[in-house]
Parts: C-alpha cells; sequence; structure tokens
C-alpha cells in the first residue's frame, strides 16, 4: 500500500514539474517576473530565493504552481515593473505561457515513447517453455524446449509472430519447422481454435497452436495424499522443489526428466525443496532426513524442514505447478496465449 502511494506522488510529481517548468521556462522567455515557482501547493516546506524568483517544496505534493507577477488583475503592480507583469503581456504571449504547461507534457510522452520504442521493449521469442500432455501440441509431437523457427516457410522471431501467423490458418495443416537439439525437426499439424483475449480483454476463439505456453512452470508440486511418500517425506504443498539426487532443478520439465531417469531404479534419491516461496519472498531451504519405510528409526530424524530423500514416484502424480511469480496452478490449464482454457 505505502509503495503504491509512494509510487503514485512521484509519477504525478514529475507529470507536475514538467508542466509547471512549461510556464516558467515560456515566462522568463518572454521577461515576465517569476514570483514562485512551486513543487506541491500548501504550507511551504522548504523555501529558497534565487534571484527574483522563490523556489519552495510545499506540503501537497498532488499540484504545484508558478506565480507570476501581474496574473492576478485585481492586485496593482509597481509602475517601474508593468513592462514584465504578465497582464501586460501581448495576446499572443499570454497564450503561450498558459499552453506552454500542457505542451510540455505532450513533449515529455512524445519523448518517453521514442524512447521506448527506440531501445525495445522485451518480447518472448519461439522457445517453448511448457506442452501440454494430451493436447493438440503434444500429440502432434512438440516438446518443451523446442523452438519454433517458422510455420509453413514463413519466418516467425517472437511468439506474438507464432500467435498472428497461426491465426491466418485455423483448419488448415501446416508444418511446423522446429529447432530441437541443435537439429532441425519438421511437425505436421492442423491449426485449431483456441481461447483467447482480443485486445480489449474479450473472449474470443481464433486459429493457435493448442497447449503450448512459451514460460517455463516452476517445479512447484501439489501433495493431495497426506499419507503419500512425499507427504511423509515432509514435502508440503506449494514446496518449490530445487534439487533432485544433487543436480539442480530450474522448472517442472527438469524435475519430470529428472524422475523419468531414475525411476526405473525404484529406489531413494534426496530431494531438496523451498518452502514459503511467494512474488516477493525467495522461500527457506533446509536440510533434514526422514524415516521411512524400510530405514532403521535409529538411523533417521524428523524435522519440517524442506528437504529430505523421497521415493522415487512421489512426485510424479502432484499436479500443480506455477509460473514464476504467478500464482499456483493446476498443470495442464494453460493455452498458449497464458490463459486458462
Amino acid at each position: 500500500m505505502l509503495t503504491s502511494i509512494v509510487g503514485v506522488v512521484v509519477l504525478l510529481g514529475g507529470l507536475i514539474f514538467f508542466h509547471e517548468s512549461g510556464h516558467y521556462t515560456m515566462a522568463k522567455l518572454f521577461g515576465v517576473k517569476v514570483e514562485v515557482f512551486s513543487q506541491g501547493f500548501g504550507k511551504k516546506l522548504f523555501r529558497k530565493q534565487i534571484g527574483e524568483t522563490e523556489y519552495a517544496l510545499s506540503l501537497f505534493p498532488l499540484g504545484g504552481y508558478v506565480k507570476l507577477m501581474g496574473d492576478d488583475p485585481y492586485k496593482g503592480v509597481p509602475a517601474a515593473d508593468a513592462e514584465r507583469a504578465f497582464s501586460t503581456q501581448k495576446l499572443y504571449k499570454r497564450f503561450l505561457i498558459v499552453a506552454a504547461g500542457p505542451i510540455s507534457n505532450l513533449l515529455l510522452a512524445y519523448i518517453l515513447f521514442t524512447a521506448v520504442f527506440w531501445f525495445g521493449q522485451p518480447m518472448a521469442g519461439t522457445r517453448i517453455g511448457t506442452v501440454i500432455v494430451d493436447r493438440a501440441a503434444w500429440q502432434a509431437g512438440v516438446r518443451a524446449r523446442d523452438r519454433i523457427v517458422a510455420i509453413d516457410n514463413t519466418p516467425v522471431a517472437t511468439w506474438n509472430d507464432i500467435e498472428e501467423v497461426a491465426k491466418t490458418k485455423l483448419g488448415e495443416k501446416v508444418e511446423l519447422m522446429i529447432e530441437r537439439g541443435g537439429q532441425p525437426t519438421h511437425v505436421p499439424y492442423t491449426v485449431g481454435k483456441i481461447r483467447s483475449k482480443n485486445a480489449y480483454g474479450e473472449d474470443e476463439e481464433v486459429g493457435g497452436i493448442d497447449g503450448i505456453e512459451p514460460n517455463p512452470l516452476d517445479a512447484m508440486v501439489g501433495i493431495s495424499d497426506p499419507k503419500s511418500p512425499a507427504y511423509l517425506g515432509g514435502l508440503r504443498t506449494g514446496d518449490l522443489i530445487t534439487k533432485i539426487d544433487g543436480r539442480k532443478v530450474e522448472t517442472y520439465e527438469d524435475m519430470k526428466d529428472m524422475l523419468a531417469a531414475v525411476a526405473a531404479d525404484h529406489k531413494m534419491v534426496p530431494v531438496a525443496a523451498k518452502r514459503g516461496v511467494t512474488a516477493t519472498d525467495s522461500g527457506t531451504e533446509k536440510n533434514f532426513q526422514h524415516h521411512f519405510p524400510g530405514q532403521n528409526p535409529e538411523d533417521s530424524g524428523r524435522g519440517d524442514g524442506g528437504a529430505g530423500p523421497v521415493p522415487v514416484g512421489a512426485l510424479r502424480q502432484q499436479g500443480h505447478c506455477r509460473q514464476p511469480g504467478g500464482e499456483r496452478r493446476p498443470e495442464g490449464r494453460r493455452s498458449h496465449r497464458g490463459g486458462r482454457r
């Protein structure tokens, strides 16, 4: 809440400063005397006289003003300074002084937008982060970590390119040109309908590649059975798996691949996890041991930390994952545009 308030004050403060600076600069340009330049209004918290102008920082930051000599028609001005009063200036000068404030804001917007478009903005590439099992893309042979290079000989460089090209191919059988492990692969795919949102946030059905997502899912697990080996091993819903058998886990796909690699051995493997992970907290990883069936109780203790040896397969049926910084959600309920289906 406090962060939001400070953000609003800083944002509006910047806009107000540029607005009042426009009035100030144009008045100075025409020789009009500027008596006060205040950032904010109300009681003055800080003031400093520099030359003929007093610069002030006032109590309420959601405003500001420039006080020009002679801007009050009911207040007289010294005869010696009459030619420098706002009220004695020609019409076009008064107009430009008044208009300079909003013009400064428009100029600021132009500069900021120009900078954004000049330097560009981050966009998702065409590498696939997640493929939902048993959806159309999976059945066609598309897999996580594939990079789509082209659709029917139409090159694609960003995720937005994939979406735009797929929209024009609804109902058509296309060839996805994919790079997998550094090698080119061709995957035939029939473009079907997917649910998406348009620029106005309205739901619509468009052509698309069903079941792919640019962002990999976190290896965050959900455990529904309190009698499962994973639960007995100390893992809880919301734990983020970080290591399996000493190997680093970064995504849900990593976790599935590692578990598949050791599943045939039916052995116990050490699993490390972080607990209490949120968008603003990276969580805490702890080390501990647990007593599992077949182990000697005298050789193991109990604990509530976030790591412990868990039998292979104990995590394979857990259905909850999440994207980095996102909310936890069931795996397999995301479209390639990132929305829920």
